[in-house]
């Protein structure tokens, strides 16, 4: 039996070699909840920089001059090392209370 760490990241599909690979090369990745160990799950939606901008600038491009995640976190890359400790970090901060 194994012991759950908390938080834990849930994927919406498998986190694949083809999904690491995909999500670090389009520098975004959604469908990803975040449970604590209380049970509580939240949903994130996971950036890096350089997308950021470049999905800002195109939003700006259509009138629209602000882009917004539910439960975004920005990243320098899109790993599952980079996400997993930025969730922790962020829950000893209690960003998710």
């Amino acid at each position: 039996m194994s012991i759950q760490q908390f938080p834990r990241l849930i994927f919406e599909y498998e986190y694949d070699e083809r999904l690491a690979y995909e999500a670090e090369s389009r520098g975004h990745l959604g469908g990803v909840t975040v449970e604590l160990a209380d049970g509580s799950k939240h949903p994130v939606f996971f950036y890096d920089g350089v997308r950021l901008l470049q999905d800002l600038d195109a939003e700006s491009n259509r009138g629209r001059s602000f882009l917004a995640e539910r439960g975004m976190i920005v990243l320098k890359t899109i790993t599952k090392e980079s996400m997993q400790n930025a969730v922790i970090q962020l829950a000893k901060e209690g960003f998710f209370a």
